[in-house]
């Protein structure tokens, strides 16, 4: 599934792309169109929520399918533990995000 995702939408002055010339772009090419603020949390659980959804209603319908190997969609992995740890990182933040 592959989706148009504008980001930083909070910053406005200094944005390059309309939201017009976004929505052209993403239905010239058959795909959906959202924008986001990871600063603001603007439309974030709204476009992960719409993409699963797309997702899962093509693989009801057929058009996609589960199979093991494919690096898309897998049915699942295996693991020792119930739960599933993170590896740390250092992140160097500029006040960004």
């Amino acid at each position: 599934m592959i989706a148009v995702v504008a980001c930083k939408v909070d910053l406005e002055s200094s944005r390059v792309v309309s939201t017009e010339e976004g929505k052209a772009f993403a239905e010239s090419h058959g795909l959906s169109f959202i924008e986001t603020s990871a600063k603001t949390g603007y439309n974030l659980e709204n476009t992960f929520t719409n993409i699963s959804q797309q997702i899962y209603d093509k693989i009801q319908s057929g058009e996609l399918k589960m199979q093991d190997g494919w690096d898309g969609i897998r049915t699942g992995f295996s693991r020792s533990e119930n739960t599933v740890r993170l590896m740390e990182a250092e992140v160097e933040r500029d006040g960004c995000c």
